[in-house]
């Protein structure tokens, strides 16, 4: 399950922005987290996916958000009916999500006469990336029909082009070019493009990126290099990845204790946090990681690192956490180690060595 932004670009400048789930895979690499729900809405560090990137948004300067829904949409209008995201929100719903990610683009973005972001929602970015592609300069349709971020990092789609911003392949080459980085999961789409994937739909592709191939095999694709600030949430290893990178680059925004790379918390006597934690003598907490609001640490705890626990979990004495997320309310019996995992109530997600 994943979510894409549009956010119109008016040539008088300001910014509406509307938003759509693209419902047509439902996370399956995610099981058993996304059995039951929307893959937006797994929480890290206290606050879903979804709302995590609404927030982000809101911090670029993006004002109004549409957000279509699909599968399990209910769980998501509730979810936000819950939060006060300081933005201006309209839910839809996209009857025909379960063609595919294009015919939710084309729907979505059928009344839009501007240039147009369209990003993810199944990812965290800071607004650092957002605000990038919103300053570039507004794109000339006779020469370049979208603009695709373009990041320095290890996820993505890898991106081919030449020197002067021109896309020459997505994954691999189709014109001359040289790897210039990787997809940073958004991109600016002219109304020409939005045209040209309604037409594409009708000859029954439902594909986003090969309509971005179809343009870039007509030398009408560009990109734009964004912060490496942003991380895919598709898998359990990046699930991980997604925790770490909240605790390097928006540790303000976790909900709880976080104990940054490199930095180790030690505990000498029984500690009861302002978050509502207690942690008992012995606890040893190495960066990076955190501990969600209201959980309890019992006594002699090896934390970390990369050990990050999710509010009102509970571990017994002597628990070895490392590589691992636990997720909100489990509870680990004393003696428990657990490394390279994910726990969610009776399961658990064995991820990597």
């Amino acid at each position: 399950m994943s979510l894409a932004i549009l956010v119109t670009i008016p040539p008088t400048g300001g910014i509406v922005i509307q938003a759509v789930i693209l419902a047509a895979g439902r996370g399956t690499r995610l099981n058993p987290l996304t059995q039951q729900m929307p893959k937006c809405l797994i929480s890290l560090g206290g606050r879903p996916l979804l709302q995590r990137l609404i927030m982000s948004l809101h911090e670029a300067g993006i004002s109004f958000l549409t957000i279509g829904v699909g599968w399990r949409g209910e769980q998501i209008r509730n979810a936000l009916e819950d939060v006060n995201l300081n933005i201006d929100v309209n839910i839809v719903t996209v009857p025909d999500y379960e063609i595919g990610a294009l015919q939710t683009l084309a729907t979505s973005a059928r009344d839009v006469t501007e240039p147009v972001l369209v990003s993810p929602a199944d990812y965290l970015a800071t607004p650092e990336v957002l605000r990038t592609m919103l300053s570039t300069s507004p794109l000339n349709e006779d020469q370049c029909v979208l603009r695709l971020a373009v990041s320095r990092g290890d996820y993505g789609a890898v991106v081919y082009g030449t020197p002067d911003g021109t896309i020459t392949g997505l994954n691999s080459p189709i014109l001359d070019g040289s790897i210039v980085g990787r997809s940073a999961m958004s991109l600016i789409a002219t109304p020409r493009f939005l045209e040209l994937c309604r037409s594409l739909l009708a000859q029954g592709m439902t594909s986003v990126s090969d309509a971005i191939n179809h343009v870039i095999q007509g030398g009408q694709a560009c990109y734009t290099t964004v912060p490496s600030h942003w991380v895919d949430v598709d898998s359990p290893t990046e699930l991980l990845s997604a925790a770490r990178f909240l605790v390097e680059f928006m540790p303000n925004m976790i909900d709880g204790l976080v104990v940054p790379h490199g930095d180790v918390f030690e505990i000498g006597t029984r500690l009861v946090l302002d978050t509502g934690s207690e942690l008992d003598p012995g606890v040893k907490i190495h960066g990076p990681a955190y501990v969600g609001h209201g959980s309890m640490i019992g006594s002699g705890c090896m934390i970390g690192p990369n050990a990050f626990i999710e509010p009102e979990t509970v571990l017994g004495e002597r628990v070895e956490l490392r590589d691992s997320l636990v997720f909100r309310g489990v509870t680990l019996p004393t003696d428990t180690k657990m490394y390279h995992a994910i726990a969610l109530g009776n399961d658990t997600i064995h991820v990597g060595d």
